[in-house]
């Protein structure tokens, strides 16, 4: 969306309606009809405004489309896709994805395997600092991926709660590593020095739920 466009069609829409609505009431048609055609024509540049995108969001959609399907597969081939979990490991930076809890401490960067259960992780960002709720709302609210967002927390848990999902993002929401669930648990990975797992998740077109447990020694 180029919001320039769509903030001068909007306005000249505006304009032209008051045109028009003008022309009818002095039954000046020649005016009527230049507010009509304006009218159109602002429209259009309304409609431009709302679905071109530029170059570089071009590339940021090819370049998440390409990332998300090559994890997706990567996580088919250790039999992953269907049957896992996933948490975060905030004393090695890592988001971790595997069939039942390993212990973090024994978690590398990438794919793996202990005691014979493979695992894959991702790198993130180390040295989280432990926030409250309201901080961690606050760090989510400015992402904008939902117009309202709840977090609940309390007796080694936390829910939150997205409420009306940016549109943008549903066409990238498939697999266990979607945009969408990996930038909240990067989120709770940056807030929370300690061990997050999800234990349960809900989406639909307009709301995205997901609950886990606080482990409280980091390991």
């Amino acid at each position: 969306m180029n919001r320039k466009y769509v903030i001068l069609g909007f306005n000249i829409v505006i304009a032209s309606l008051i045109f028009t609505i003008i022309g009818f009431i002095i039954n000046n048609y020649m005016v009527a009809g230049i507010g009509f055609s304006l009218v159109v024509y602002g429209f259009v540049i309304l409609m431009l405004g709302v679905t071109i995108t530029s170059p570089l969001e071009e590339i940021l959609s090819s370049y998440t489309s390409i990332t998300i399907n090559h994890y997706n597969r990567l996580l088919e081939d250790l039999g992953l896709n269907q049957k896992h979990i996933i948490y975060t490991c905030p004393s090695r930076g890592l988001i971790a994805i595997s069939e039942e809890y390993l212990d973090c401490g024994k978690l590398m960067v990438g794919i793996g395997a202990v005691g014979g259960k493979p695992y894959l992780t991702l790198y993130s960002r180390k040295n989280p600092t432990e926030t409250g709720e309201s901080d961690l709302r606050v760090k989510l609210q400015a992402l904008g991926l939902s117009r309202g967002i709840t977090v609940e927390s309390g007796k080694g848990k936390l829910r939150i709660v997205l409420e009306g999902i940016t549109p943008s993002i549903h066409k990238y929401i498939k697999g266990p590593l979607n945009p969408l669930r990996l930038t909240i648990l990067q989120t709770i990975l940056e807030s929370i020095d300690k061990i997050f797992l999800v234990t349960h998740e809900e989406l639909s077109n307009e709301k995205y739920i997901i609950e886990g447990r606080i482990i409280e020694k980091t390991r």
